[in-house]
């Protein structure tokens, strides 16, 4: 269930916020007046989405917009007003911050509350990618690691190196990861 955090130095303009999220079927839906106050409640609870309201009673909010954005995992939507609306986007757009200029239209909030929960779907999903990828790269440097351990130690070929890594991963059915590990630590290396 998505969790949406909205910041706002305005009572009526929380009201207008929390309705129009409600509206749209979020109802995990908390608010706070400013951005010291956001700050401490992300290191608390955890959020899928921030929108801040601009101009916050401490600060505008496009640094708060950034510092949450800049850790990739929370969506942020950052209400301007229309005539600097261009300007603050050109500010926080490369942190993946989305701007949406005030006053707005109920389509204009939900296709943007849309987007950017679509496109943080989106993002989670290529990292989970590159992660295993990752992990790939490393299981292979791995494997080539121990196969130069027993090419160096017991004499034998690549392809015999490979065959004793497969067969040993087969026979005691564990990954050929787990076999190059146990090979590195018992050469001592």
């Amino acid at each position: 269930m998505d969790k949406i955090l909205v910041v706002c130095s305005s009572e009526k303009g929380k009201k207008v916020y929390t309705d129009n999220l409600k509206d749209m079927g979020y109802i995990h839906v908390d608010t706070e007046n400013n951005s010291g106050a956001a700050r401490r409640r992300i290191l608390v609870d955890e959020y899928n989405m921030v929108i801040i309201d601009t101009p916050l009673t401490d600060e505008f909010g496009n640094d708060l917009a950034i510092k949450i954005a800049e850790g990739g995992t929370i969506g942020v939507i950052l209400m301007v007003k229309s005539e600097s609306a261009d300007m603050i986007s050109a500010k926080v757009e490369d942190y993946g911050v989305f701007v949406i200029s005030k006053p707005f239209t109920k389509s204009i909030f939900y296709q943007g509350v849309k987007f950017v929960f679509t496109s943080l779907r989106r993002f989670r999903a290529l990292k989970k990618e590159q992660s295993t990828l990752k992990r790939k790269v490393e299981d292979i440097k791995r494997i080539d690691r121990a196969k130069c351990l027993l090419i160096q130690y017991n004499n034998i070929t690549e392809e015999e190196a490979h065959r004793v890594i497969e067969k040993h991963a087969m026979n005691e059915r564990i990954t050929r990861r787990e076999v190059a590990d146990k090979i590195i630590k018992r050469y001592g290396v």
